[in-house]
């Protein structure tokens, strides 16, 4: 997938490997499905966050996509809300928050109690 070469520093962003990234989020959002199944939440979370990363640099080096890219990275993200769920559940979190920031576009924060 683009984000393992993006994470090995095989690929660098360019429009076209952002827009085969967008193409692979369902993809992607199935590995997720499976790691939350195996309860393994910690490397789903990782995976998640790493598609962050990636579509918040690209959206950086895109200022002109940088709404598209987002909205999209947004919409996926509220797709992925029953994982995501499980997974703040799993790491022991009690809840969480996405939001968007400029320079740095989407996260996703878990909140812990303390």
């Amino acid at each position: 997938m683009i984000i393992d070469n993006w994470l090995s520093g095989e690929t660098h962003i360019s429009v076209q490997i952002v827009d085969k990234a967008l193409d692979q989020l369902q993809e992607e959002q199935a590995s997720i499905e499976v790691m939350v199944d195996k309860e393994d939440y910690w490397e789903a979370y990782k995976r998640l966050c790493a598609y962050i990363s990636f579509f918040s640099a690209a959206a950086q080096q895109q200022p002109t996509k940088l709404p598209w890219i987002i909205q999209r990275l947004i919409n996926w993200i509220q797709k992925m809300k029953g994982q995501l769920d499980k997974m703040v559940r799993g790491i022991g979190g009690n809840g969480y928050s996405i939001g968007v920031s400029a320079p740095l576009g989407v996260s996703v924060s878990i909140s812990f109690p303390v």
